[in-house]
């Protein structure tokens, strides 16, 4: 009988007067857009320490964040919430969405991994991926065309690192909008590697690359209802765990 999976571990949910740090762990941003961040992040009451090597340019890269999403944007309050520790909202399938045909039927429960598929393709004989009674999250931004992304899961399928998965969360595809090459798109290419792995999928999540991207925490129990449309992911932060803090007191009037 196997071992059961260790538990989950979460850290403390933030208060205010806690710093957060701001790292640029792919892309260079703007400045306007680094301002912006840390205002954000300021209106709620925490510090901010912004990463030494953060705005360091070098051609196209910065200088390296848990996550998945951003602190800027439409969303940014709703990604702030849950680094206080606010559960994060249950996510819906967006209607029309590129990858929203991919959507099965089924129930599947197990914590949340993933992201990146060109990411997770990189990691196959660096780190071993064991992902048994894992939900997993796959996203994309188009660098090139459909063999990237058909070489990256047909990396992860022949490595077997997708072998005990119990469902696939299918975010953005960003960049594939209308892409086709000699009469194949993305979601054919998806199709043909995801299909026949008989699992609940759930597509057109509003996950990953693209305009105003959800966040959603990675590591945690999650509960993917291909039926209804939505998955519903666990806190990554949980307020009991967070120290105990004295406030200060105002000092007792002189008599």
């Amino acid at each position: 009988m196997a071992d059961p999976a260790p538990a989950a571990l979460t850290s403390a949910a933030l208060v205010p007067g806690d710093t957060v740090a701001l790292l640029s762990p792919a892309s260079w941003s703007e400045r306007d857009w680094v301002d912006s961040s840390v205002a954000m992040v300021r209106a709620s009451g925490l510090e901010v320490a912004l990463g030494a090597h953060a705005a360091d340019q070098l051609g196209y890269l910065a200088g390296v964040a848990s996550l998945h999403g951003c602190v800027a944007g439409r969303y940014a309050e709703e990604t702030l919430a849950q680094l206080l520790g606010a559960p994060p909202r249950p996510l819906r399938s967006e209607t029309g969405g590129l990858t929203t045909g991919l959507t099965t039927r089924g129930v599947a429960e197990g914590r949340l991994f993933g992201g990146s598929l060109e990411m997770l393709a990189r990691t196959i004989g660096v780190f071993e991926l064991d992902l048994h009674g894992h939900v997993l999250l796959l996203e994309a931004n188009r660098a090139a065309g459909l063999g990237m992304i058909d070489r990256a899961l047909a990396q992860l399928r022949m490595s077997g690192s997708l072998n005990g998965i119990t469902g696939l969360a299918v975010g953005r595809f960003d960049g594939y909008e209308g892409f086709a090459d000699r009469g194949w798109t993305v979601l054919d290419v998806l199709h043909d590697h995801l299909d026949d792995l008989g699992l609940p999928i759930l597509g057109g999540l509003p996950l990953g690359h693209g305009q105003d991207p959800r966040t959603v925490p990675l590591g945690v129990a999650c509960r993917l209802d291909a039926d209804r449309g939505t998955l519903t992911v666990a806190p990554a932060l949980s307020p009991a765990l967070a120290p105990a803090r004295t406030s200060r007191s105002a000092e007792p009037e002189q008599q």
